[in-house]
């Protein structure tokens, strides 16, 4: 994944800088974000980019992919094994086996919220490059 931002403030060491990335067209009008026009963000600073500098932010498309998995795949996994469960284990109701499948259903996204602070770092931006020099 590739964004392009403005550098608007650095960390006192260098390593890290607030950027502020412009919102594109396409995501004018979803009002899936909360930003009501730009997003702030506090990056890896790796390049040493001042103020005022556009740069490239970067992510691998695998770490993006990845946790992409961790947020709705094993959840929805853990929806249907519920439920299979339920129905393995002789619960009579179908609301039993639903709610079994609910409860694994936010185990499981409790689960990967919690792998997901853990391996925070391999999921931030990157600056790896700086388009005005």
């Amino acid at each position: 994944m590739r964004q392009f931002a403005q550098v608007v403030s650095t960390s006192s060491g260098g390593n890290k800088a607030e950027v502020v990335i412009k919102k594109h067209s396409a995501c004018g009008k979803c009002g899936g974000c909360h930003e009501a026009d730009d997003m702030k963000l506090v990056v890896e600073n790796t390049l040493g980019a001042k103020i005022g500098d556009m740069v490239i932010l970067e992510m691998k498309g695998s770490k993006l992919l990845n946790a992409a998995l961790y947020i709705y795949l094993f959840p929805l996994i853990g929806l249907v094994v519920g439920y299979i469960v339920g129905v393995a284990i002789g619960l009579d109701s179908e609301l039993s086996r639903i709610s079994l499948g609910f409860l694994l259903f936010l185990f499981a996204f409790m689960l990967a919220r919690i792998f997901g602070k853990a391996k925070s770092d391999e999921y931030n931006l990157k600056v790896t490059g700086i388009l005005n020099q």
